[in-house]
């Protein structure tokens, strides 16, 4: 017998009700660099809403930090929300000044923000999960 192609997926688009939109019409969000294998990822929470984003960055340069922030921002504001602060590390410094409307707040030398260090622990272990459970002993 042989398989039969599954249909295909159509991406089906909600809108976000009012109720929330008029809740967390100014959003924070909390943003760190998450490396996977020595690569690195821009990973952002907001507050409040937690909507989780994760974009690969090929370098962590100042030019590549600004324009990961920037997408953040362009998918909030396409929300109809607006992002007004974005908590961040020092890996972050040189952006001091660059980010347009959106209030950088540095985190001091030994301080973390808790909701960033949480996502990025969780997003690791969910992928360590579904990789144990894959069928393969290397993957290809």
């Amino acid at each position: 017998m042989t398989r039969r192609r599954p249909d295909r997926v159509d991406p089906a688009f909600v809108d976000v009700p009012p109720e929330i939109l008029a809740r967390n019409l100014d959003v924070t969000v909390v943003a760190d660099l998450m490396f996977v294998n020595g690569l690195p990822f821009l990973v952002t929470v907001s507050r409040n809403i937690t909507l989780i984003t994760v974009s690969y960055m090929p370098s962590h340069t100042a030019a590549n930090l600004r324009k990961g922030l920037m997408q953040v921002v362009t998918v909030y504001r396409r929300l109809g929300l607006t992002v007004t602060t974005a908590m961040v590390d020092g890996q972050f410094d040189p952006l001091r000044g660059t980010i347009g409307t959106v209030d950088l707040n540095f985190t001091a030398a030994a301080e973390h923000a808790p909701e960033i260090e949480q996502c990025i622990w969780m997003i690791k272990e969910r992928v360590h999960v579904q990789r144990s459970r894959l069928q393969f002993s290397r993957l290809p």
